[in-house]
């Protein structure tokens, strides 16, 4: 992972260790998973949900945004500051999938954003094609 990406996500890091009960995150999306790295993109990171990191993300000027995009039941709240995503899961359970289903993404460098979705969809919900799985 780069320098600038950290650099560009160092304010939501802050907020998460003050402010979550498990300051867990966890870089993720095409910036992070593909090789090479997509660019010009946005930026997500996972964390999990607590309301005093929903309101002080608030407070720092993060929109919360409709998580259609994201088409996952264990997603809480997704937040949107410049090209920061924010994407809030609702407990540890869920964020371990979330960092598997990315590692796994990276490995076999999965360029394709519905091939993505697919994994993701099947190891954090155990959704596939035929389950209804939404892909765009």
């Amino acid at each position: 992972m780069s320098l600038n990406i950290m650099i560009e996500m160092q304010e939501v890091i802050n907020l998460v260790y003050k402010y979550a009960d498990t300051p867990k995150y966890m870089p993720t999306g095409s910036a992070i998973i593909c090789t090479p790295p997509v660019t010009d993109t946005d930026l997500d990171i996972v964390i999990i949900y607590n309301g005093a990191l929903s309101a002080k993300l608030q407070e720092n000027f993060y929109e919360i945004s409709p998580h259609g995009e994201y088409p996952n039941q264990e997603i809480k709240a997704c937040y949107r500051k410049g090209r920061i995503n924010v994407i809030a899961v609702a407990d540890n359970q869920a964020f371990d999938r979330w960092v598997k289903a990315t590692q796994l993404a990276a490995m076999m460098n999965l360029r394709e954003k519905n091939q993505r979705m697919l994994l993701f969809q099947f190891i954090t919900e155990g959704r596939t094609r035929g389950d209804n799985a939404v892909v765009y």
